[in-house]
C-alpha cells in the first residue's frame, strides 16, 4: 500500500527529439555496428519514428523482437528485412501499435497495466 503522507520529488525532463545523426548513433552503439553500416537501418526507424525517442526505442525493440533484425551469425553482421521495417507503422499509428503491444501481454501483466493506469502518478 503507498504512504500517502510520504514526500515526492517531481521533475520534469525534457527529452527532444531526435536527429538522424542521433538515431544512427544509436543503432551504430546498440547493434556495435560502424556509423556508415548503421545509416540504412537508422534511416527508416528515423523516418517512422520522425525522431520521437520513446517511439524510435519501441520500433528498434519490436523489430528485434519479431526477427526484422537479427544477427547473422555466419556473417558476422546484422541483417533486417527492409520491406518488414516498413511494414512497421509510423508515427501517426503509434497509439494503435503501443496498444496492440499492450493487449498481448499475458493476462496479468495486461491487467497490472489497467489498474496502473488508472493510479496516475501514484504507480
Amino acid at each position: 500500500m503507498l504512504d500517502d503522507s510520504a514526500e515526492y520529488s517531481v521533475r520534469h525532463i525534457r527529452l527532444d527529439h531526435l536527429g538522424l545523426a542521433d538515431t544512427q548513433q544509436w543503432i551504430a552503439d546498440a547493434l556495435c555496428m560502424n556509423a556508415q553500416e548503421s545509416f540504412p537501418l537508422a534511416h527508416t526507424l528515423f523516418v517512422k519514428s520522425v525522431g520521437n525517442p520513446f517511439y524510435f526505442k519501441q520500433l528498434l525493440q519490436s523489430a528485434l523482437d519479431e526477427g526484422i533484425i537479427r544477427y547473422d551469425e555466419e556473417a558476422a553482421q546484422w541483417r533486417w528485412d527492409e520491406a518488414k521495417l516498413n511494414q512497421l507503422p509510423g508515427i501517426e499509428g503509434q497509439i494503435e501499435y503501443l496498444t496492440a503491444k499492450i493487449n498481448s501481454l499475458p493476462g496479468a501483466a495486461s491487467l497490472l497495466l489497467s489498474y496502473a493506469s488508472t493510479l496516475r502518478g501514484k504507480f
